[in-house]
């Protein structure tokens, strides 16, 4: 969950949320779009691959983040 005493403001109404992450030895990026209602995914290593295969490496990345940036720690979820 994206909630610690450093960050006082709510996460999901942010412009962009942007996280690197460490995946299979390589690093990627992962970019929330709250404007535009998606979620890019910079993988440099699989990106020649295609879409179809980017998108099944990162769903389960994907998913976790999701929920982290829109749980509510109030009522749990």
């Amino acid at each position: 969950m994206f909630v610690n005493y450093h960050i006082t403001y709510n996460v999901a109404e942010c412009r962009l949320v942007i996280a690197p992450e460490l995946i299979h030895w390589h690093w990627c990026l992962y970019v929330w779009d709250f404007e535009r209602e998606r979620v890019m995914v910079l993988d440099p290593m699989d990106m020649p691959f295609g879409e179809h295969h980017m998108a099944k490496k990162h769903k389960l990345g994907v998913k976790i983040m999701h929920a982290a940036i829109y749980k509510n720690p109030k009522k749990g979820g």
